[in-house]
């Protein structure tokens, strides 16, 4: 047997031919071209935060991250220059979906202003809100995207915990030197937490362990 011809048709496709002798030819070969793959470029698509407006923000002590999803990280922390009229500028930043404002000087009113954003991470540490903000902050849209959030050092009482239990698909929660007491145990034993930080609360040690307890999938922190 000997090969008598090799033919190519087209781009990747060859076909082999081989005499079988009789005039007859038999094909011992194929190879399709691969398919190309689609390039997903949904990524791209999503909108950046324009040179001008990360200068801005940086201004104030912030720093603007773009996450390889396409989404944005705000984080600012340490500034009494960072007031409720500095919200705007993180407004104008597109998909934020994790925001930090630590030791900063926003109100109650500017938690109202985050009312555009589909938060998963906000940290609030040491920033001079009260309770009544808390009340705005679980009426807000990101109550049902808010995976973990943070207010150590800020003077919220248990008033403040049976609210967040609206926030349903919390995982981590950060309560340590707040106000919070032992009245806010069965509150915090409703919400489907992994990560409980109570360093520093008005919480017995012996109410910590009970909730340890009735907590078996939560890391508690005291």
């Amino acid at each position: 047997m000997e090969v008598s011809a090799s033919i190519r048709y087209g781009v990747g496709f060859s076909i082999l031919l081989v005499s079988l002798g009789c005039g007859d030819a038999a094909i011992i070969d194929k190879a399709p071209t691969e398919t190309p793959q689609p390039v997903d470029s949904s990524v791209d698509a999503m909108p950046f935060a324009s040179d001008e407006l990360i200068a801005q923000l940086g201004r104030l002590n912030a720093r603007v991250t773009r996450r390889d999803d396409g989404n944005y990280v705000v984080d600012v922390r340490n500034n009494s220059q960072f007031t409720d009229a500095a919200i705007d500028l993180v407004l104008q930043c597109p998909n934020v979906i994790d925001l930090t404002m630590q030791h900063v000087a926003i109100t109650d009113a500017g938690i109202e202003m985050l009312e555009p954003l589909r938060l998963q991470r906000l940290i609030l540490n040491g920033s001079p809100i009260t309770d009544a903000a808390i009340g705005t902050l679980v009426e807000l849209p990101l109550h049902e995207t808010m995976i973990s959030i943070a207010f150590s050092g800020i003077p919220i009482t248990d008033q403040s915990v049976s609210l967040l239990t609206k926030l349903s698909h919390l995982q981590r929660l950060d309560l340590s030197d707040t106000s919070v007491t032992n009245e806010c145990a069965d509150s915090l034993a409703t919400m489907p937490l992994f990560m409980l930080n109570l360093t520093g609360v008005g919480m017995s040690t012996n109410e910590i362990e009970q909730l340890r307890q009735r907590m078996p999938r939560t890391q508690v922190r005291n």
